[in-house]
């Protein structure tokens, strides 16, 4: 998720006995509270729907939702296996997840699955790109050594096509930069000098370490902010960080905050702002807003909040276009 007003980080958590939870941290003071203390199994990625107000994870066997402070937990999905990565699509009412050979679609209430794409291949995470209408899969067996690969869909699950191939000891974690065309990938296992950030333009050109020398997996992205986080994990064992940097790699840190096993990352918006997106003023984030921010795009000087400048660079580009379809939909009092 792109996010112009973090706030809160959330992350999926395994503590030293075992049990399973959901915590988050405040990104300036660090200070971290348990959303959900305990009794998820085998909790992996999660995704936020700010202006729903619920969050979303997978485990090993299901996809559950939940309010954004921990109550009303339900399962959306349940009876299946080898569920890892899932995104949103809030527009359209949608939520992805990977679940072994499979990438599934259903509506955000778990309603209508389908399986959109089914190969012999072993996904694992998935980012999409609502502005160019891709989803974007990475492949890889979690065998030290081992080379996989990145695909890329329409959002319906046609169109299925080999993106990066040949990757050693990856790909794990991917995430967007829908402003500039970046997909950014996770590989591992710094022991044989292969942990790294990538990235790679989506036309297919430019492939950049951002940063080595580290044990990354799940990603996220920070546009407004130009940072990436990133959970660590590491063959020899826990335990795991938090860490970020960077666009360009530099200012590289490992983020004060209590955790054992972080196994995905997520940010929530930040509530200062009344009704984020809503460029009319009238408590919704609707066709009237998107218009808005249609009519003004490509301002590239003087832009406004107004005008659709959600990230207050000075512009009306994709990245604006991206943070308010991830709030679209938003009805505030």
């Amino acid at each position: 998720m792109s996010a112009a007003w973090a706030d809160k980080i959330y992350w999926t958590d395994r503590a030293e006995d075992g049990t399973r939870a959901i915590l988050r941290a405040d990104l300036d003071t660090f200070e971290v509270e348990p959303v959900i203390p305990n009794g998820l199994l085998g909790a992996r990625r999660i995704a936020i729907d700010a202006a729903g107000g619920k969050m979303y994870w997978t485990d090993s066997t299901a996809v559950w939702r939940a309010n954004l402070d921990g109550s009303e937990i339900e399962a959306i999905a349940d009876e299946i296996w080898g569920t890892i990565g899932i995104g949103l699509d809030l527009v359209a009412g949608k939520v992805y997840w990977t679940q072994r050979r499979d990438i599934w679609r259903a509506n955000l209430d778990g309603s209508d699955p389908t399986v959109i794409v089914y190969t012999d291949d072993w996904y694992q995470d998935l980012a999409l790109d609502l502005v160019g209408g891709k989803l974007y899969v990475s492949i890889w067996d979690a065998t030290p050594g081992s080379y996989g690969k990145v695909q890329r869909a329409n959002l319906d699950g046609t169109g299925l096509e080999d993106f990066i191939t040949d990757i050693q000891n990856g790909p794990i974690g991917l995430a967007v930069d829908v402003d500039v065309g970046h997909l950014y990938w996770t590989k591992n296992h710094v022991a044989l000098n292969l942990g790294r950030v990538m990235r790679k333009n989506f036309d297919g050109t430019g492939g950049t370490t951002v940063l080595s020398e580290v044990d990354p997996e799940a990603l996220l992205l920070d546009l407004p902010t130009g940072k990436v986080y990133w959970t660590t994990w590491d063959f020899e064992g826990p335990p795991w960080m938090i860490q970020r940097c960077n666009f360009d790699g530099s200012e590289f840190e490992t983020l004060p905050v209590d955790t054992y096993l972080p196994m995905g990352i997520a940010i929530l918006p930040d509530s200062e702002i009344p009704c984020p997106g809503d460029l009319d003023g009238d408590n919704d984030v609707d066709l009237a807003d998107l218009a808005e921010l249609l009519g003004q795009y490509g301002l590239t000087e003087g832009a406004t909040y107004e005008d659709g400048d959600l990230n207050g660079d000075g512009d009306v580009d994709s990245a604006d276009l991206a943070d308010l379809l991830s709030v679209y939909g938003t009805t505030c009092e």
